[in-house]
Parts: C-alpha cells; structure tokens; sequence
C-alpha cells in the first residue's frame, strides 16, 4: 500500500502493524498518542492526526495521498528510524550498558 492507517491505540506501546509498515518503509498515519509523538518528535517519520477529530484525519489522509513528495519524506524518514532503532543496534546499546555496570 502506499500508506497505512492507524485508528486505535493505546497510549503504551507501537502496535504490531505499526512496525511492519516501518519495516516495509510504508508511510503510517497515526493518533496523536504519546507514544506516536514522542518517536515523531526525534525521527518526523508519522503523519500524525487530532484524536477524536474526523476532520483532521481526512486532512492528514488527502494531504499524504496527494503528496508523493512528503511519502518519500516520510521513507526516508522511516529508513532513518528503522536503521537506528534495528534489533542489531538495540542489543549493541544493552550490550554497553551491561558492560558499564559490570
């Protein structure tokens, strides 16, 4: 697809689906969650929407479809994220951090 909607979440974690998009570098709009924002604040990888406002949503879908430009923002963007945060990288920052308390 070239994006993808999420419409629910709870304020704890990414859901599943949200990380299989980034993982295929599919552009992903979202709530305006915690969790959404605080990730979007340090990467600009989501296209984020008012909760509980329809108008915002359609404003952020018809925006992102029409604007192939801002989709190749947001995969790059992705990748950026994706390559930082890889599984790789994530045992290499615990691998330091056990190491400094050793």
């Amino acid at each position: 697809p070239d994006i993808f909607l999420v419409t629910y979440s709870d304020n704890i974690s990414v859901p599943y689906s949200v990380n299989y998009c980034l993982a295929h570098r599919t552009p992903v709009v979202v709530s305006d969650i915690a969790v959404f924002k605080e990730i979007n604040e340090e990467y600009d990888c989501f296209e984020i929407y008012k909760r509980d406002n329809l108008n915002s949503l359609k404003d952020k879908l018809i925006e992102l479809l029409e604007n192939k430009d801002k989709q190749l923002a947001l995969r790059h963007n992705i990748e950026t994220f994706c390559n930082l945060n890889s599984w790789e990288k994530i045992a290499q920052k615990i691998k330091t951090i056990y190491n400094n308390l050793l």
